[in-house]
């Protein structure tokens, strides 16, 4: 993650934030509760420290709708 990030960094700044994200998937258990996956974005993004990561969750919804 922090490779990709320092490797896409030029791209990102040469396309003024419009491209060259990292998408980054939070722990399945970060989302169960909004404040605790926030703390988890959060983590991640000041440990990598730069602008072009894109967290991104996926719903588990069981009832299939």
């Amino acid at each position: 993650m922090q490779l990709a990030a320092d490797l896409l960094k030029q791209t990102h700044s040469q396309t003024y934030g419009r491209d060259a994200y990292v998408q980054v998937d939070l722990p399945a258990d970060a989302l169960l509760q909004p404040e605790t996956a926030i703390a988890e974005a959060q983590k991640i993004w000041r440990r990598v420290g730069w602008r072009n990561l894109m967290h991104s969750s996926h719903s588990n919804d069981a009832s299939g709708d």
